[in-house]
């Protein structure tokens, strides 16, 4: 239960628009947002 706990913080995060697209151009969006469809999307 204390993990369930810790990880409810998580859902009050929010990240400004500058740091979303910082994580976007690190990890694209699948398609239809982003260039590749998933699984591609995800391979290294």
């Amino acid at each position: 239960m204390a993990q369930l706990d810790g990880t409810l913080n998580a859902l009050e995060t929010t990240l400004e628009a500058d740091t979303l697209a910082s994580l976007n151009e690190i990890f694209p969006p699948p398609a239809p947002n982003g260039p590749k469809p998933a699984p591609e999307a995800y391979a290294w």
